[in-house]
């Protein structure tokens, strides 16, 4: 195989996988969110509230990327900004309860995504796999 099909099918697999997700959100009646939302509710399930710079680092985008993608989210109810009482230049994100709710669904939703992904693989393909792509990643 030629190394630069693999640039190819690593671009077209990630396409496949936004494919399936947005699939997924329909399939649940989940009409106002795209794949990369998912991070920032992923980072904030995880965290009571974290600051944009914070919750940048975490998701590795830029704080202007991350300023997009949270006001969608406000605005469709997912998040809420909350000022920042040590640092009024900043403030806090964290998920209101409509975006707690929405957890256990996007959870469902990549267990079956996960699923499909590795069907047919032992755990042995499946690490390898996992290996070679963080050995891409680690080289770039």
């Amino acid at each position: 195989m030629e190394p630069l099909f693999i640039i190819h099918l690593i671009a077209r697999i990630h396409e496949q996988f936004n494919k399936n997700i947005i699939q997924e959100l329909k399939n649940h009646n989940i009409n106002d969110l795209v794949p990369s939302h998912g991070d920032i509710l992923y980072v904030l399930s995880l965290n009571s509230r974290l600051t944009m710079n914070e919750l940048a680092k975490s998701i590795n985008r830029s704080k202007p990327t991350v300023t997009i993608l949270t006001r969608k989210l406000e605005t469709t109810g997912y998040i809420r900004k909350t000022g920042n009482e040590n640092d009024t230049r900043s403030f806090f994100v964290e998920l209101t309860e409509k975006g707690k709710n929405l957890i256990p669904i996007l959870y469902k939703i990549s267990e079956k995504i996960i699923k499909k992904t590795f069907a047919g693989m032992n755990d042995q393909q499946k690490s390898s796999g996992m290996e070679f792509l963080f050995r891409i990643k680690n080289n770039l």
